[in-house]
């Protein structure tokens, strides 16, 4: 747990780092900082030290960005992304077309603070490795924006067990096998 959490501290220290030499250099204000990271991670949250489970703290993940001129600092937006917008959204940033074959969509109008009728309202998840480490089972789900409904694939019984979601509002309802 320290070093997972020394890690994070010199993550966090290190972008205030590059963040304030962009500053002095005279950098801040024609340059967008992305940061992102990998899912969430389970650090003791429900008795479980993982990240591939279908759950809020390890499907989530950090998507931060300062674009001065553009997003007003402080600002969140909710709608829901996913890694395959990440090429899209790069792309349009540096005034490329996006290839029509490309799974994903740019994130540009959500960083300008419009939200489009279209965005997606769920998305598909699997984790396809079974046993797989740290003992977690094969499973697939969907998430949608207020809830996640996740499955092993395997003999379901009809016992459906809730699991508070943390620091949100949403529930998942997973169906263990007997």
């Amino acid at each position: 747990m320290q070093d997972y959490l020394a890690c994070v501290q010199s993550v966090d220290d290190n972008v205030g780092r590059m963040l304030d030499w962009l500053d002095a250099n005279g950098l801040r204000d024609n340059t967008i900082v992305i940061y992102t990271s990998d899912q969430g991670f389970f650090l003791g949250d429900m008795g479980m030290h993982d990240k591939r489970f279908m759950y809020d703290p390890s499907l989530k993940m950090p998507f931060l960005v300062r674009w001065p001129g553009v997003i007003k600092p402080g600002s969140v937006q909710d709608e829901m992304i996913i890694n395959a917008d990440f090429a899209p959204t790069f792309m349009e940033l540096a005034g490329l077309k996006t290839p029509a074959d490309m799974q994903g969509r740019s994130m540009v109008p959500l960083l300008k603070g419009r939200h489009p009728w279209t965005w997606r309202e769920s998305m598909y998840y699997r984790y396809y490795h079974d046993p797989g480490d740290h003992n977690t089972r094969a499973h697939y789900g969907v998430r949608r924006r207020r809830t996640s409904s996740s499955t092993t694939g395997k003999r379901i019984s009809g016992n459906c067990s809730i699991w508070p979601a943390i620091r949100t509002s949403s529930a998942t309802c997973t169906k263990t096998p007997p």
